[in-house]
């Protein structure tokens, strides 16, 4: 299991490369938000799932993966610009972002909060493949992890910075500590962990960096 902001960028390789490397291996590849792939792991009905760290439970084991930058996202730019925006700044703007309960949503208000500084969401939008056209309609500035931006249509278009200070979220691989994995699940979680350090290495997730 994925959400969608981890899938846009590890998904098609890690199908890819196990149909190179464990042609045998029947792969399911499930998309949801955190808590819900929380929920399937628990009740075994996946896995294990790559996500962003969820609360502390006792049922779930947590293999840190990767650190992933949140970037600053508006419209009318051209990428990646290096020149950073202040917390201070953000807050003054009005965001589209998932609805509370999504870890991404959990992980930018939890910078902000940090910080003691309000995040005016105007736009809940939980399908995250639109929250970028939100973005260039003028609809409100969003915070969008680095790999997904990279693999956006919209990229090129959007101007996307860093924030001063650094505005992170942690990339684990989580599984039931209940159950012993499965041959073919220890197969997969070790093809996740070598794809995941060759992409950060290879810059091609962005604003990842190994745990």
């Amino acid at each position: 299991g994925m959400p969608q902001s981890i899938t846009a960028v590890l998904g098609v390789p890690l199908l890819q490369a196990t149909a190179c490397r464990f042609p045998d291996i029947q792969v399911e590849l499930t998309q949801d938000q955190t808590h819900v792939l929380s929920n399937r792991m628990r009740s075994g009905r996946i896995d294990f799932a790559v996500m962003a760290s969820p609360r502390p439970n006792p049922d779930v084991e947590i293999e840190p993966l990767l650190t992933e930058e949140l970037f600053h996202v508006i419209p009318d730019g051209a990428g990646l610009a290096l020149e950073p925006i202040s917390f201070a700044a953000a807050s003054t703007m009005r965001y589209v972002l998932p609805a509370v309960g999504n870890g991404l949503r959990a992980s930018a208000e939890g910078h902000f909060r940090a910080r003691s500084l309000p995040l005016d969401v105007a736009y809940e939008v939980d399908a995250i493949g639109m929250i970028p056209r939100c973005v260039e309609a003028g609809l409100g500035a969003s915070l969008l992890p680095g790999g997904f931006l990279q693999q956006d249509q919209g990229f090129p278009r959007l101007k996307i910075r860093p924030l001063e200070g650094s505005c992170i979220r942690q990339i684990v691989i989580a599984r039931s500590a209940s159950s012993e994995p499965s041959p073919a699940a220890i197969s997969m979680i070790s093809l996740v962990r070598e794809l995941s350090k060759a992409m950060v290495k290879g810059g091609d997730w962005m604003g990842g960096r190994l745990a």
